[in-house]
């Protein structure tokens, strides 16, 4: 019976199943009635329950079981959904009593306690949320989502339980107000009910939770008071923070971490001088010790204030008192005092410009010289990827409030060399890196000329023409491995062909089914012409490339263009292939857009990532830069030239304006489609250097590399977005 663990049974099962079986003794049956009534919220070793243990893994979720047993709206908590909610859906609710009725409902539990009349422990509250594990386990992490679709906010406290008898507190937020996001960390214990008690909503009489998650979490975190002490910035929009007092023309100016794009209308939140403070609001009360803000210093102008502290938004305690200094620009504090703080009141004093505070941005906690910080941080850059530097401010000038080197980065990186302006020059930096970055503008080596490593293999024979079209069957009896291309075309046709393209660019075989003989060629635009110009060689050419295919009386050409763009083409000489022209030909045109819209899509998608990402615009966001719409509309392109060439065996010709962009992207898709060789890695190789190099893609204009002409027009991620469609 030793093995028997009674403090584990509740009391009725002590009293009514025990006791009468006379097994156990009357002191073993008091001392476990003891542990059960002296305690309510016993440690995890004084009730030594076995649980489950799965290490950073949201145990919340269908897949593991649980579920949400109690609760107005129960589907939405734990769906996993923290974007698409409103005001009448995507969270769970329960009424929060007033405190009257839950003293009233605790009076009459004590009633029935002091009777004998219940034989459970007595709850801490009744109703809430509450969410049943799959299994019963061991936590230290909850995450909760609080609807914040405005500037609401809410007191709660969380419980939790084995057996939906016994409870314990987890967390107690009753008297602080919250929002957004909620970090609980406590000790670990072994749970399987969760129970979220709301006791108060500033706007009414409603507890909205939007998603709910538990977690067994190994990092280890620093807690002081029963509060976090957060090792990073936690006054960020991102992280649920707010302003709820003070006026700018964005709401989370103070806080987007925007630290440069501000001047005299735009990029700052202020107050007037004894008027309505700037009061920033945390999602919920951390432990702070340190904080920094910006203080508007386009203009010599200093300012004095003092910032205070609040957990319920109503007790200020005074934190930071410069109301007799005079301050400018960058404000390093470090509270004499740390202390637990959910609200941070910012209240100027003076302005010797003119009646109004101004503070640009504002953090906390923060990490500088002098506390403690992590190991230095080391970033690879490949020269390769330098697009442009930039200096920022100049030396000696107050109105410039940063001094330094920035370096543009062409995988969307922004790399920022910040320096104290009365100890350190920029010059060194900057002209080291201007100098190997670009070396065509240099007029040195590249880097991979000058430091050689030694391969097996020759990577410039990797692709051989001839290899390659025997590896596709050739020569047939409609092609063959000559530098006039077609068997049955003359070299006077072929030139004639070429004189009718742009840039002379005539069809040219990529690829050649091994079973139906459909074929892939790529060439430019006809030059048509606004006069709808003709070319007997041309059209006698593509009828001989049908012809080769026997399983076909037909052939589709791919115009990569969006039709309006094709049409425009005629004025400068361009244009495509009329019904008239080409009788036995089906134009598809597929919708690509040119490589200037494809360099603006990603300047938007790059503003998205850098310098900071707001969470709650990201989709719409991504939406706005069209990047993703780009790829999918080649993937189409690519997808509909496969389909033809395998299904339908037909034979493609592929051109977009000039042959070396778009249609470089959908001739080596369509074969990666179909061709397991080119899926390979030497495959891969020969597939970007037949058709991308050989066919003459402008690498060193579109990329950049060793240029410093950052405005170039010709620039474009072409290559880029064919390996993200790989990706893909």
């Amino acid at each position: 019976m030793k093995c028997v663990r009674l403090p584990l049974l509740t009391i009725h099962e002590l009293l009514k199943v025990v006791r009468p079986t006379g097994l156990i003794s009357a002191d073993e049956l008091l001392d476990a009635l003891d542990a059960r009534t002296k305690d309510n919220s016993p440690g995890p070793d004084d009730l030594n329950y076995r649980g489950l243990l799965v290490l950073d893994e949201n145990l919340l979720t269908n897949r593991h079981g649980a579920e949400v047993t109690v609760g107005e709206l129960p589907q939405y908590l734990l769906d996993g959904d923290t974007d698409t909610f409103d005001t009448e859906r995507g969270f769970t609710r329960h009424a929060i009593e007033d405190n009257r009725s839950r003293n009233l409902r605790g009076e009459s539990y004590q009633r029935l306690w002091s009777t004998g009349n219940i034989c459970s422990q007595q709850p801490q509250s009744s109703g809430g949320i509450v969410v049943r594990l799959g299994k019963p386990s061991i936590l230290n992490h909850i995450r909760m989502l609080l609807w914040d679709r405005d500037s609401r906010s809410y007191s709660y406290y969380i419980e939790g339980s084995v057996d939906e008898n016994s409870w314990f507190k987890l967390v107690d937020h009753t008297k602080v107000l919250c929002r957004s996001w909620q970090e609980i960390r406590f000790p670990q214990r072994v749970i399987k009910y969760i129970r979220l008690v709301g006791t108060h909503n500033t706007n009414n009489k409603v507890f909205h939770v939007v998603a709910l998650e538990a977690y067994y979490s190994t990092k280890v975190v620093k807690m002081q008071d029963g509060y976090i002490v957060p090792e990073h910035n936690v006054a960020s929009s991102q992280l649920g923070a707010v302003v709820i007092e003070g006026v700018s023309r964005s709401r989370d100016t103070l806080l987007n971490g925007n630290t440069h794009s501000y001047d005299w209308d735009n990029g700052y939140t202020c107050h007037q001088l004894g008027g309505m403070p700037i009061v920033v609001q945390l999602s919920q009360p951390y432990w702070i010790g340190s904080m920094r803000l910006l203080l508007w210093d386009c203009d010599d102008r200093s300012y004095s204030y003092h910032i205070e502290t609040s957990l319920n938004n109503k007790d200020w305690e005074m934190a930071v008192n410069k109301d007799r200094d005079l301050c400018r620009s960058w404000q390093e504090l470090v509270l004499s005092q740390p202390r637990a703080a959910a609200f941070i009141r910012i209240v100027g004093v003076r302005n010797t410009a003119n009646e109004v505070f101004h503070c640009v941005h504002f953090e906390c906690p923060f990490f500088f010289r002098g506390l403690e910080r992590d190991a230095p941080l080391t970033l690879d850059v490949p020269l390769g990827l330098v697009t442009w530097v930039q200096k920022l401010g100049k030396l000696g000038n107050k109105v410039e409030h940063v001094f330094g080197v920035d370096v543009h980065l062409s995988d969307l990186r922004h790399v920022r060399f910040v320096y104290l302006q009365d100890t350190a020059s920029r010059r060194t930096v900057f002209e080291h890196i201007q100098y190997y970055a670009f070396p065509a503008t240099q007029k040195i080596n590249y880097f991979a000329f000058d430091y050689r490593d030694t391969f097996k293999e020759n990577g410039w024979t990797i692709y051989d023409p001839v290899l390659e079209l025997t590896r596709l069957g050739l020569p047939t009896d409609s092609w063959v491995i000559t530098k006039v291309n077609a068997k049955c075309a003359s070299e006077e046709d072929l030139i004639a062909s070429a004189a009718f393209r742009s840039r002379e660019r005539l069809p040219v075989l990529s690829w050649l089914h091994p079973e139906t003989q459909a074929s892939i060629t790529r060439c430019s635009q006809p030059m048509v012409g606004v006069s709808a110009k003709r070319s007997r060689a041309d059209e006698k050419y593509l009828q001989m490339i049908m012809d080769a295919n026997a399983q076909s009386h037909k052939i589709f050409i791919m115009d990569a263009r969006p039709s309006v763009n094709a049409v425009a083409n005629k004025a400068r000489g361009g244009g495509y292939e009329s019904d008239d022209a080409y009788p036995f030909a089906e134009l598809v045109f597929l919708d690509i857009h040119n490589i200037h819209m494809m360099r603006e899509s990603l300047r938007k998608l790059k503003e998205l990532v850098f310098p900071l990402v707001d969470e709650s615009r990201w989709l719409s966001g991504l939406a706005a830069t069209s990047w993703l719409d780009h790829v999918r509309s080649i993937l189409a392109g690519a997808v509909r030239i496969a389909d033809k060439v395998e299904n339908q065996r037909t034979s493609v010709v592929v051109h977009c304006s000039e042959g070396w962009d778009r249609t470089a992207q959908l001739t080596a898709l369509a074969m990666l489609m179909l061709d397991p060789y080119y899926r390979t890695i030497r495959g891969f190789q020969v597939l970007v250097e037949k058709e991308w190099l050989s066919f003459g893609h402008k690498f060193e204009q579109r990329l950049g590399y060793g240029e410093d002409r950052h405005t170039d027009a010709d620039r474009s991620p072409i290559f880029v977005q064919f390996m993200d469609c790989v990706w893909q």
